[in-house]
């Protein structure tokens, strides 16, 4: 039994340490694909497992996490994606119920909120984003079992 338990706990740890790898390539490809100059106008939704992957692509310091700070620094920073005009929401757990109809209601309606950086868990089902012409999932959903 305790074998077990000890290779799941290494799975989702590998789960863990591939999103964190991950992220920075994630948010390369999303300014180098979708936003580079000249580029057609688009909305983008990233959806994303772990705060410190959501973290990194929304570009914010996890206050929790040293992984995520030496992550931050391969993170595109604020003056990057203002120079380049970016406004993006976020959704995840902490989002509060009222937030997140006016998170929504940001990227639906508001033509400068391209990018819509979301937890799979919380923004998984019952909100409209239909705004979107990209969908990117930065990790994929997983169940060890």
């Amino acid at each position: 039994m305790r074998d077990k338990e000890t290779k799941h706990q290494c799975l989702v740890g590998y789960y863990y340490e591939t999103g964190i790898a991950k992220a920075k390539s994630v948010a390369s490809h999303i300014v180098d694909n979708f936003f580079y100059e000249g580029a057609p106008r688009r909305k983008v939704l990233v959806f994303a497992h772990h705060q410190v992957v959501l973290d990194t692509i929304s570009m914010r310091r996890h206050s929790e996490s040293t992984e995520s700070e030496e992550n931050y620094r391969y993170a595109l920073s604020h003056s990057e994606c203002s120079a380049i005009g970016l406004r993006s929401i976020r959704i995840d757990g902490t989002t509060a119920s009222k937030s997140r109809e006016e998170q929504c209601r940001l990227f639906q309606e508001d033509d400068d909120v391209v990018v819509a950086v979301l937890s799979m868990t919380a923004a998984g089902l019952g909100i409209t984003l239909t705004a979107a012409t990209v969908v990117v999932f930065a990790e994929l959903h997983w169940n060890p079992g």
